[in-house]
């Protein structure tokens, strides 16, 4: 793979970490042709994640930024992408709760509600 694919990708990483206590999380689709990147301290510490496309040498944010609903949740902390870069699964930082979202082609829709995971 040549390095120029992965350019535009670094700069969006580092537009996305804008503190010096934040955590950038990535996942990437089984294809590579879709990334989700998060920062867990952006939006006043609620955290966020937003997702990116690649056409050609560019990728393209797709949908709307996902937000944390709370400042002290860390949102983002947390992401996996299913193979196809269409189901998002995102997390905090230590609470164990899980949102689901689906790319309806414009936006990231809720599936269902929050899902917990219990630890044991």
């Amino acid at each position: 793979m040549k390095i120029i694919k992965w350019i535009g990708l670094i700069k969006i990483f580092i537009e996305a970490s804008n503190s010096s206590s934040s955590t950038i999380s990535v996942a990437m689709s089984g294809d590579g042709q879709v990334v989700a990147v998060g920062d867990n301290w952006s939006s006043d510490g609620a955290g966020e994640a937003s997702v990116y496309r690649r056409d050609g040498l560019n990728w393209n944010k797709i949908g709307q930024t996902i937000t944390g609903d709370s400042s002290s949740h860390g949102y983002g902390f947390i992401l996996k992408l299913n193979y196809q870069g269409d189901v998002l699964a995102a997390s905090n930082n230590g609470n164990g709760n899980i949102n689901v979202y689906k790319f309806t082609g414009d936006t990231w829709e809720l599936k269902g509600s929050q899902y917990v995971v219990l630890m044991e």
